[in-house]
């Protein structure tokens, strides 16, 4: 059996592949419906906005939606902001060619959540500092919601067929484990292994204090929510 560190990545002279109609299609259904929720929410908030308020509620309504969006759209938004096409390539090449001890980067989030929830939040909803960022708040939280679910839904797929090509779960994780890349807990003390249980999920973990703690993207959409107890969740 291979070790991860005698391993090589080498890629194989294929096919060029271009786009399809099919893809075409998905990719362009995509745009418009982004498209039309953004100009869904504009006509809506500009329908609903009293002239004798127009001047106080518009930067609210716009920057942060004066608060009254819900919890699970938030939460899709935030995680659609930060989860782009480079991590779901870049990570699955990542653990291809340097295993799974990756995984323990999601248990980091245990650590950095308590901080955030307790800290950062109720402190930016105290200041109820806003974005400068432009963009009207509620199409930008429900174009995320949109794009995120077709980003999960498009994952499934590929996870699904690609598992079912190869001959089925039991053969990928076979495969897997006799190539030495299912790595749970190394518990290695050495700050030079790629990753550890202690780079992975202490070092991790500052990254998302950071990321989800004091980022602008982040800090807008905790405002969206009308209450701490709503952005905590």
């Amino acid at each position: 059996m291979t070790t991860m560190s005698e391993r090589t990545m080498t890629v194989n002279d294929g096919e060029i592949k271009f786009f399809s109609w099919v893809d075409y299609v998905v990719f362009g259904a995509m745009l418009a419906v982004s498209f039309f929720i953004g100009i869904y929410h504009g006509f809506k908030s500009c329908y609903r906005r009293s002239p004798n308020l127009q001047g106080q509620s518009e930067s609210g309504e716009f920057l942060t939606a004066n608060g009254k969006l819900g919890t699970i759209p938030v939460a899709l938004s935030m995680l659609a902001s930060f989860l782009s096409s480079i991590t779901l390539m870049g990570q699955p090449a990542e653990v291809y060619q340097f295993g799974s001890q990756l995984w323990l980067f999601g248990i980091s989030s245990i650590l950095s959540i308590p901080v955030i929830g307790y800290y950062f939040i109720p402190f930016f909803h105290k200041l109820n500092v806003a974005s400068a960022y432009k963009g009207g708040m509620k199409a930008v939280v429900w174009s995320d919601c949109f794009q995120v679910v077709m980003l999960f839904l498009s994952m499934f797929a590929v996870l699904l067929k690609g598992t079912a090509d190869i001959g089925g779960f039991g053969v990928v994780w076979s495969r897997n484990s006799d190539a030495g890349r299912i790595q749970l807990f190394n518990w290695n003390m050495d700050p030079t292994e790629r990753y550890t249980v202690w780079s992975t999920v202490i070092g991790a973990a500052f990254l998302h204090t950071a990321v989800s703690g004091a980022n602008q993207l982040q800090v807008q959409r905790y405002l969206t929510v009308s209450t701490v107890r709503q952005a905590i969740k």
